[in-house]
């Protein structure tokens, strides 16, 4: 049996919205609930029997990318802390390569999800982990993704409380909601969220979304099957490497997401298939890159 899992514009307009991006920030509550649910993709579609990951190269910027369709593999799809169940709630937390993790629980197809505390470790965001709740506390305005056990996704603004309360079997947070029905909403994500969780050296949410890096989307194509994208790149190089979050919402668009959050990215991307790490890590070790210890991750599970 298969299962899947995760471990834990124009320069005028993008310059106002680094004007509006220095308040405080918004809040999730019933009344600035905004998110949509996606029912499980309709029989006429015939199901993947295993994960499908595909390789494709964009010309211009030269980026190399990957793309998992997990259709019909929900139900062996999972959201995984680091080490141990209970981790993500330690301070400090403790850390993980994805390539660990994966042989740890024998996974097909493994990524890194959540953002983190870079010193400590500790998880940020919201996390619902194989249908119990881990972290529930943030109320700012940061987009989620979840996995219903009816197989039903979910995506958006949604307040803790809410969350709980629904059938869910994992959830997490991230930030910059990128689609939302086709349409590419950065911009006016970037208006309304937090960002208080990118690092340091990248200070500010606009920064976060104009500078060119990594990335890592999970989100669904227009039958509700679920569509993990990643692109390589790396964070403030000498030379341009990788994608803003406006080029990456179109690509998103180009290989067929509808609805889709941003991840972590950056040095923490990693995407693991069949025994093999598909991307060429930022981080380096040495002479080689390699791949970075990171917290809660999103799995495939092999049994």
């Amino acid at each position: 049996m298969w299962f899947v899992a995760i471990f834990l514009a124009s320069s005028e307009a993008l310059a106002t919205l680094e004007t509006n991006l220095s308040g405080d920030c918004l809040k999730i509550n019933e009344q600035t609930e905004d998110f949509i649910t996606t029912n499980p993709q309709d029989s006429s579609v015939k199901l993947a029997e295993e994960v499908d990951v595909k390789t494709f190269v964009l010309d211009e910027p030269y980026t190399l990318g990957h793309m998992a369709n997990l259709s019909g593999l929900t139900s062996s799809f999972s959201l995984l802390e680091p080490v141990y169940k209970g981790s993500c709630k330690e301070d400090p937390a403790p850390r993980i390569s994805i390539v660990e993790s994966a042989y740890q629980h024998n996974c097909v197809l493994a990524v890194n999800a959540n953002y983190f505390n870079e010193s400590s470790g500790v998880c940020f965001g919201n996390i619902i982990s194989e249908g119990e709740t881990v972290k529930n506390d943030n109320h700012d305005k940061n987009p989620t993704f979840g996995l219903m056990k009816n197989g039903s996704a979910l995506m958006g603004y949604i307040a803790p409380e809410r969350l709980s309360a629904m059938n869910m079997k994992m959830a997490i947070q991230g930030m910059v909601w990128l689609l939302k029905n086709g349409e590419n909403i950065v911009n006016k994500s970037l208006s309304e969220e937090c960002g208080k969780w990118q690092s340091a050296e990248i200070k500010t949410l606009y920064k976060f979304a104009t500078v060119t890096t990594a990335r890592l989307a999970i989100g669904t194509d227009k039958h509700g099957n679920v569509l993990i994208i990643q692109t390589d790149g790396k964070t403030l190089a000498k030379t341009r490497q990788g994608l803003s979050l406006h080029e990456f919402a179109e690509v998103l668009i180009s290989y067929g997401m509808y609805n889709a959050i941003n991840l972590d990215g950056g040095g923490s991307t990693t995407m693991f298939y069949n025994g093999t790490v598909m991307n060429y890590p930022a981080d380096v070790c040495g002479k080689f890159r390699c791949t970075r210890e990171v917290f809660v991750n999103i799995e495939q599970l092999m049994t």
